[in-house]
């Protein structure tokens, strides 16, 4: 009967250093794994200000025609309509035009008009691989209140929007 008592907790012993262990890989492999994660979606963010044009980081204005116009435009920033007026927008155009202007591992800014499309075009944009893009939060109305020149928009000019 000792025997058959040692022998049982012995073994519950055991089991109870097996489930040790195997909880202690399983928390090591969690959090190994965590480390390794890349998430494709996190963004870069600065707020448009003068500062920022200052560092020279070409500007993608996604903003489309009636925005512009209403609005205005930064004097050297690329425009490149990402939502049309009806809010579809065509991803492998937009990505065709914008791989013609900026190289894939290049640093460039997404600026929209409030900064919610912009957020969302460079987390698209993150995912396909563009590392260095910045979202400029808050976007051209962040500009307003930093007191950044703008110039109105000129539809004739060489740098009208595409799209």
């Amino acid at each position: 009967m000792k025997d058959n008592n040692e022998t049982l907790g012995l073994a519950k012993k055991l089991i109870a250093v097996t489930i040790s262990i195997f909880l202690g890989i399983v928390v090591s492999v969690v959090f190994v794994l965590k480390l390794l994660e890349v998430d494709t979606t996190k963004v870069k963010h600065a707020k448009l200000s003068n500062d920022f044009l200052f560092k020279d980081i070409p500007i993608i204005d996604i903003r489309n025609e009636q925005d512009l116009k209403r609005t205005a435009v930064l004097k050297h920033s690329i425009l490149l309509t990402f939502y049309r007026k009806d809010r579809r927008f065509d991803e492998r155009q937009f990505l065709r035009y914008l791989n013609t202007i900026i190289d894939k591992n290049s640093k460039f800014a997404i600026l929209s008009q409030n900064g919610d499309e912009s957020i969302k075009v460079s987390k698209l944009l993150k995912s396909k691989g563009y590392e260095r893009v910045i979202n400029l939060d808050g976007g051209i109305l962040e500009g307003i209140k930093n007191y950044v020149k703008f110039v109105k928009y000129n539809p004739y000019q060489l740098n009208k929007p595409v799209l």
